[in-house]
């Protein structure tokens, strides 16, 4: 038994703990989440994320899989050109211009990005419910101001 070893190194992983803690509040402390950058970046990437779904539905109507696949790659290597210069996406209003895909993305619900998210709103409302909602309140009395 070497009890020397632990004694030695349990209080050692405290003090890394307590330094990982500090790190992580002064770093979490200051997070904003900026909505129109936000918005920017789904709009940049949500015609790609419905490419997928618009091929599924092409085929599911009888359309030649290869022959959809093509013009989608085509239209999207031509928008993330244009995205990567700083454009909007023009993936959607290349799609909807298409004669042999327009049809298939008129047939589409939206182009919502609430579709593409899964249970994710599901899933966090219950973990902040379930989980974070039972964490006791911090005391304020018991935190420093030391910056690590």
């Amino acid at each position: 038994d070497d009890s020397a070893q632990r004694r030695v190194q349990i209080p050692g992983l405290f003090l890394a703990l307590d330094a990982i803690l500090l790190i992580s509040r002064n770093v979490f402390s200051g997070l904003v989440v900026h909505e129109d950058i936000r918005k920017k970046r789904i709009d940049e990437h949500l015609p790609f994320m419905a490419a997928e779904e618009l091929l599924m539905e092409g085929v599911s109507r009888g359309g030649d899989r290869q022959q959809l696949h093509e013009q989608i790659r085509t239209h999207a290597w031509a928008a993330r050109e244009a995205v990567v210069r700083g454009e909007s996406n023009p993936l959607r209003k290349l799609i909807e211009g298409d004669e042999i895909l327009a049809p298939v993305a008129a047939a589409l619900p939206s182009w919502d990005a609430q579709r593409f998210t899964g249970r994710a709103a599901e899933q966090t409302t219950r973990y902040l419910d379930q989980v974070i909602s039972q964490l006791p309140q911090p005391r304020e009395d018991h935190l420093t101001d030391l910056k690590v």
